[in-house]
C-alpha cells in the first residue's frame, strides 16, 4: 500500500512546478525560484518524515524500509537544494529590508544542508541489512531522526517567514521574528 502512495505523491507534483521557465528573469526572479525549490525539498522531507513515522507505528518491515528510503532520498535532495540556494540567492537584488531577510535566509542554508546530509546518512546506515533487522533499527531511531529533521526545519521556516512577509508574499503573523509592530 505504501509504495503505491509514494508513487502517487511523486506524480502529484504539478507539471513545470518551480522549474517552469520565466520570461526575462531578473536576479530576484532567480532567487524566488531558488526559494521555491528549497521549499519543495523541505515539503518532500516533511512528507517523507510523516510517511516514515506512520510506517514505523503501523506497517510491515518492508514498508518501513521503503519509507525510510524515500525520506533519505528527500533529505539528500534537500541537502543539494540548500547548498545551491546558499551560493545563488542574490546579494543585491532587493530593497534593504528584504535584502536583510534574504541574508538571514541564506545563513540558514548550511544548517539545512547539514541536516539533510546527516538525515540521509543515518537512514542509509540504519537501512543496511535485511528488512527485518533494518526495520528494527529504524523503529528504535524514529524519535532521533524526527528530532534531527525538526531541529533543522524549524529555524529555516522562521527565516522563510520573514522573507515571505518582507517580499509581500504573506501577511505578518503575530510573533513573526524580525517584524516591527504596525
Amino acid at each position: 500500500m505504501l509504495p503505491v502512495l509514494l508513487l502517487s505523491l511523486t506524480l502529484l507534483r504539478p507539471p513545470g512546478g518551480a522549474s517552469a521557465a520565466i520570461q526575462n528573469p531578473t536576479p530576484f526572479d532567480s532567487t524566488r525560484h531558488l526559494i521555491i525549490q528549497v521549499g519543495e525539498a523541505v515539503a518532500d522531507v516533511k512528507t517523507g518524515l510523516e510517511l516514515y513515522r506512520r510506517a514505523v507505528f503501523n506497517s510491515t518491515a518492508s514498508d518501513i524500509t521503503v519509507t525510510a528510503f524515500y525520506l533519505g532520498r528527500a533529505c539528500r535532495t534537500l541537502d543539494l537544494q540548500a547548498r545551491l540556494a546558499q551560493r545563488r540567492v542574490c546579494r543585491r537584488c532587493a530593497d534593504a529590508p528584504l535584502q536583510r531577510a534574504l541574508e538571514g535566509y541564506r545563513e540558514a542554508m548550511p544548517m539545512l544542508a547539514r541536516m539533510g546530509t546527516r538525515c540521509a546518512d543515518r537512514l542509509e546506515r540504519l537501512s543496511s541489512g535485511p528488512d527485518s533487522s533494518a526495520a528494527r533499527a529504524l523503529k528504535r531511531n524514529v524519535r532521533a531522526i524526527s528530532d534531527l529533521v525538526i531541529a533543522g526545519i524549524v529555524p529555516y521556516e522562521q527565516r522563510l517567514a520573514v522573507v515571505r512577509v518582507r517580499a509581500g508574499w504573506a501577511r505578518p503573523q503575530a510573533g513573526t521574528p524580525g517584524q516591527a509592530p504596525r
